[in-house]
């Protein structure tokens, strides 16, 4: 298909259909704006991303938009938030107790003092950044 020309006709109906939105869908998108804003500014003002998704989940909760009923619901969800937060603590805390600058300066000293040429050596370090991820259960590690 290369050429659509009641693509946006067929588009509005639809949306017609559809019709104005409802004030959960206002708040939805509202929380979600919220949300985006405070990820990608909030470390000039000192909010974190945990906090920013707490907020727009706040925000949906106290709406009653979503119910915490809703919320539970959804284990595979929280089981992942879960894990993930636990990632990215480890990974900060690898960061902030100077494990994963040691891990690189050793790596680079030991392939350094190997005296290979580039290939093998670049060979080496992507085997043990592969593995390291492995190792340390996700990319989450190599943060910070």
């Amino acid at each position: 298909v290369k050429d659509t020309p009641d693509a946006p006709t067929a588009a509005k109906k639809e949306l017609e259909k559809l019709g104005p939105l409802s004030l959960n869908e206002k708040i939805t998108a509202g929380a979600f704006a919220v949300t985006v804003a405070l990820w990608i500014f909030g470390g000039s003002i000192g909010v974190n991303a945990v906090a920013a998704a707490i907020v727009g989940l706040a925000i949906l909760l106290i709406t009653n938009v979503v119910t915490w009923k809703e919320c539970l619901a959804n284990g595979p969800a929280w089981d992942t938030l879960s894990w993930f937060a636990a990632l990215i603590a480890m990974a900060a805390y690898l960061n902030k107790f100077g494990f994963i600058p040691w891990f690189s300066s050793t790596v680079v000293d030991i392939v350094g003092q190997l005296g290979l040429a580039w290939q093998p050596a670049f060979a080496i370090i992507v085997l043990l950044y592969f593995y390291s991820h492995y190792f340390f259960a996700s990319g989450a590690a190599h943060i910070g």
